[in-house]
Parts: C-alpha cells; structure tokens; sequence
C-alpha cells in the first residue's frame, strides 16, 4: 500500500507541474488587454526666434604645441643659390656606347655593348647595370637612366 500512496502523490505533483506550465504558456500566448489611460491630444505651436546677427570666427596658424611646448612652424629655408645647385649635380659614371647586337629582323631582342667605367656590358632594354638602366636604343645610339636622369650616348 504504500507504493501506491507515493505513486498518487508523486502524480498529483506531476499533474500540479504541468498545470503551471500550461497556463503560463497559454496566457503569453494571449495577454490580457489592460485599461490604458487614453492620451489627451495637445497641440504646441513652435515658434523658432530668429537671428539676425551671424557668428563669425577666423582661424590661426598655430606656432606652438599646447601639451609639448614644441613650435610647430618651422623657419622658412633661404633659397639656394645656382652655385649650390650645380655643385649637387650627379656624377655621371664614364659610359660608352659600342654598338648593337641582334639579328637582322629581330628588334625585340636587341642586345647593346655598352662600356661603364672601363669595363663591357651586353645589355637588353630595361636592364639595370651598376645602377645604370638602359632605357631604348637603336644602331646608331642608346638612352640610359642613372639616378632618376636620362642621357642619351651617341657611338
């Protein structure tokens, strides 16, 4: 018998459980309407005030850091004299040029003898040697770069 009487109390709980859930899931699935108050209409005419005098403001270089105390403005550089600027002109390597070296009816893959500084070169457009870069060429001369500067060298 008392297997019985812990059976119909542990059902009765049971049973009591799932109630509570039902009704939990049954009423948020269909929420009571409450009584809310209706909200009176109130009308408010906005009657913005005009300016009639504009804010004006200029802005300034600024010649030193707040936080670091540093100028920010530097001094401007005196203009160079030519003199100087000639003297800082580049030294171009002794270049030479010797001739071309290709096929007859091949121009795509012309190779030219170039002499850099007392030694000879075989060299195709485009490339580089001792930072001396052929640009074009024909029979009769070449175009090379040094330091962003091209020259042209006649046979």
């Amino acid at each position: 018998m008392k297997k019985r009487t812990k059976t119909y109390v542990l059902l009765t709980i049971v049973i009591i459980v799932w109630a509570i859930i039902g009704y939990k899931v049954i009423s948020a699935l269909n929420p009571e309407q409450a009584n809310k108050p209706e909200i009176e209409s109130f009308q408010a005419k906005f009657n913005p005030t005009s300016l009639n005098e504009r804010d004006t403001f200029s802005i300034q270089p600024v010649k030193k850091d707040p936080f670091l105390g540093t100028l920010l403005i530097k001094p401007k550089k005196k203009e160079h004299s030519n003199s100087e600027k000639k003297a800082k002109e580049i030294q171009w390597p002794m270049i030479k040029y010797q001739g071309l070296v290709s096929k007859m009816s091949s121009k795509k893959n012309q190779v030219y003898v170039i002499t850099i500084n007392q030694t000879q070169y075989l060299a195709k457009k485009g490339q580089t040697i001792d930072s001396v870069k052929v640009v074009n060429g024909n029979e009769n001369q070449v175009i090379v770069n040094y330091k962003h500067k091209n020259k042209t060298i006649s046979l």
